[in-house]
């Protein structure tokens, strides 16, 4: 084992009743947290532990937020999916603190899920059943989140979309020049991000503009916040059978979720097609979303007509936030390439969703 496997095993042996503690194993390294499966021999009886190592950003009461929201689903989706709940320590809390290579960082353990992955936000050759259930597991999710009450002083900390939209103006020119520090690691990509940046900082302005607009009359629920075809498990049918991710849960627009899930759901990674978004393709996504609105007599409803003449708005307003995280908030020094090719492909997007605004009715 590594020397991060092996003290995510001793943080489990120390703070859990799990049995022994047999293995950890890296699953996955994220752009904001990373996790490890952890097996276990619980007096005879093999199980299996998620565990998740939170960025260290993180929050007391953004992990209170989550984890109990995590307790609210759990308790409301009636075995229609399965659903990740945090295990107490022997204390009764739902995390720990500890130091690794002198840095803190939160860490929680949940039952494992079972699923397939077939998808993500760079793979998302959805067949029509995933398509369908994508659209059909966005509206339960947020009739389920309905009536939410988070606890006391708890909540992740979030600036309201209008208000991130007036902070990339500032951020995305000093991103660019931060990382131009750095020649021998991102030269190839602030050369392409220079040209860009004009751009980005219209588009800003552009969309704070629009949203100003309607913001008053937006409706508001919990959103996923990240609810994308990589974060949600299939069965063998290609229906949902399980979400995950939910450390960014808030809320927020309902149009948000709807927005980023439609958006990663159709928009092409294909060479010949790069950045483009079918946006005659998400009809259907909103069919079904509004379709289990009005079976699951959700208070939200289906969507209504501000909503939907906002939708590709915030379409773009959803890739200017991940292009955000790439260009001005994560540390992409290890995998330049990989930076450059996400914000080149998602500008892609946001020059094509641009011009079917522009040229919409026409």
């Amino acid at each position: 084992m590594s020397e991060i496997e092996k003290f995510v095993g001793k943080i489990l042996t120390e703070n859990y009743d799990l049995g022994k503690i047999m293995g950890v194993t890296k699953i996955k390294e994220g752009d904001t947290n990373n996790s490890f499966l952890a097996l276990a021999d619980d007096e005879g009886k093999n199980t299996q532990w998620y565990v998740r190592q939170y960025n260290r950003f993180e929050e007391e009461q953004d992990i209170i937020y989550e984890h109990a929201f995590e307790k609210y689903l759990a308790e409301r989706v009636n075995g229609e999916i399965q659903t990740l709940l945090p295990v107490p320590t022997k204390t009764g809390a739902t995390w720990v603190v500890e130091k690794f290579e002198g840095e803190d960082n939160f860490y929680a353990v949940f039952n494992v899920i079972n699923g397939n992955e077939p998808y993500s936000w760079e793979f998302n050759d959805l067949s029509p059943n995933a398509m369908r259930s994508c659209a059909e597991i966005t509206a339960k999710f947020h009739a389920w989140g309905c009536g939410f009450e988070p606890p006391a002083g708890s909540g992740r900390h979030e600036e309201p979309l209008i208000d991130q939209l007036d902070q990339w103006v500032i951020d995305f020119p000093a991103a660019l020049e931060e990382k131009k520090k750095s020649p021998e690691i991102f030269r190839r990509f602030t050369d392409y991000l220079e040209k860009e940046i004009p751009y980005l900082i219209e588009t800003s302005r552009l969309c704070r503009a629009e949203l100003e607009k309607v913001k008053d009359d937006l409706p508001m629920c919990i959103n996923h916040k990240d609810m994308n075809p990589g974060n949600v498990m299939f069965d063998d049918d290609d229906n949902v059978n399980a979400v995950f991710d939910m450390d960014w849960c808030n809320m927020d627009y309902r149009i948000y979720d709807i927005a980023w899930m439609g958006y990663q759901a159709i928009a092409s990674w294909d060479t010949d097609a790069w950045g483009a978004v079918p946006v005659e393709e998400i009809q259907s996504f909103i069919d079904n979303y509004n379709r289990i609105m009005i079976e699951r007599n959700c208070p939200l409803g289906p969507l209504d007509e501000t909503e939907l003449a906002f939708l590709p708005t915030m379409m773009i307003i959803g890739m200017l936030k991940v292009l955000a995280d790439f260009i001005c908030y994560e540390d992409h020094t290890h995998d330049p390439y990989r930076v450059f090719v996400n914000t080149w492909r998602f500008i892609s997007s946001v020059k094509y969703m641009r011009n079917y605004l522009e040229n919409k009715g026409k």
